[in-house]
């Protein structure tokens, strides 16, 4: 990969790992709230149980986003040390070359789209093709 195309990338890596890592901080500062009802018990109404149900919702939602914020951080951090250390552009895999056009869509990419796709799905094309959405298709009579 070219040199000035790679410092382009590491600067945009740096630059999306900070507005994550901000983003997670407003992430916990959300939900570290404690909402005075959850101190007390007693009966509650239908409507506060609706409440609870929609909050609780709510908790789930900032937990999954957080945990998405973590993940991206780690994988562009990552992508930062494979910078300094040369082998950023290389699949973690197969060694090969992974397209530029790639790491411009994926700064954090690891693999090259073959591995990539190797990984996400390990069943061979032709038995992703026999075992359609529906069942297996039977051979033509």
């Amino acid at each position: 990969m070219k040199c000035r195309s790679q410092k382009r990338l590491a600067g945009r890596i740096r630059a999306e790992r900070r507005v994550l890592l901000e983003r997670l901080a407003a992430v916990e500062r959300r939900g570290g709230v404690l909402d005075p009802r959850d101190a007390g018990g007693g009966t509650i109404r239908a409507a506060e149980a609706m409440d609870e149900v929609q909050e609780s919702v709510v908790r789930e939602l900032v937990l999954a986003s957080r945990e998405a914020l973590i993940s991206r951080v780690r994988a562009l951090e990552q992508a930062e040390e494979r910078i300094r250390s040369g082998t950023y552009g290389i699949c973690d895999l197969c060694g090969g070359p992974i397209p530029p056009q790639r790491l411009e869509a994926l700064p954090e990419a690891a693999l090259c789209l073959p591995c990539a796709e190797a990984v996400e799905n390990p069943w061979p094309s032709w038995r992703r093709r026999a075992v359609a959405p529906g069942g297996p298709r039977r051979p033509a009579a």
